[in-house]
Order: structure tokens, then C-alpha cells, then sequence
């Protein structure tokens, strides 16, 4: 009976272990897609040579990326977009994809992720 009981504990504890690992895994492929989606953005405005905007809405945790024509991209995150600083709203200009510095910060259930974004060349890191 005492082992029973000690391995109900160890299953227990391995599933609850799974369960914060997706959790965690959840939180970390948002924020891979939020990066994928900011180098193209970026990447778009090399290659067409026109501006692509980025329009946070923490509020509603989504993001819309535009260029002149009009919506190209909404996303709705799954996790909470915590904030965007220092300014909701971020523009890639060409030739070279520049934008203002920015730091984009994400949440799930008590863990946090962070997107950089380097304004002298549009570089995208996730930390």
C-alpha cells in the first residue's frame, strides 16, 4: 500500500511538472511568432522599400502590421501583451528597416518574456 501511495505521488508530481512545462511552452512560441512577425515586417520594408507599421493593442493583446495599402497581418496573442514601451505604435522605414527603439514585454500565468527592438538597424530579440 505504501508504494502505491509513493507512486500516486511521483505520477502526480511528474504530471504537474508536464503541465508548467506547456504552460511555459505556451508563453515561449508567442513570443517566437511576435519575433517572426517583426522581421518580416521588417523584412518587407527592405524588400518593397515602404514603411510597415506595427499597432500594439495591450488592451486586447494583438498586434496589427500595415504598410500603405492597409492591414497585412492581426494577430491575437494567447498570452497577455503586459506593454509596449515606449510607445504602442512602431513604424519600419526603409531602406535598411530602422525603427525607434522599443521593448515589448509578455505574459503567462506568472512568467514574463521580452522582445527588444534595436532602433539603429530593426534588429529583433527575444530575451
Amino acid at each position: 500500500p505504501e508504494q502505491i501511495l509513493d507512486i500516486i505521488a511521483i505520477v502526480s508530481v511528474a504530471g504537474l511538472l508536464s503541465l508548467s512545462r506547456l504552460l511555459s511552452g505556451k508563453l515561449e512560441a508567442e513570443t517566437r511568432i511576435l519575433v517572426a512577425d517583426l522581421l518580416w515586417a521588417r523584412s518587407r520594408t527592405v524588400a518593397t522599400r515602404s514603411n510597415h507599421t506595427v499597432v500594439f493593442e495591450p488592451g486586447n493583446d494583438r498586434y496589427t502590421i500595415s504598410d500603405a495599402g492597409g492591414a497585412l497581418k492581426n494577430r491575437s496573442l494567447e498570452v497577455d501583451l503586459v506593454s509596449v514601451l515606449p510607445a504602442a505604435t512602431m513604424t519600419f522605414t526603409p531602406p535598411q528597416g530602422k525603427t525607434q527603439s522599443t521593448q515589448i514585454a509578455l505574459s503567462y500565468r506568472g512568467d514574463t518574456n521580452s522582445v527588444t527592438v534595436f532602433g539603429d538597424t530593426g534588429y529583433v530579440k527575444m530575451e
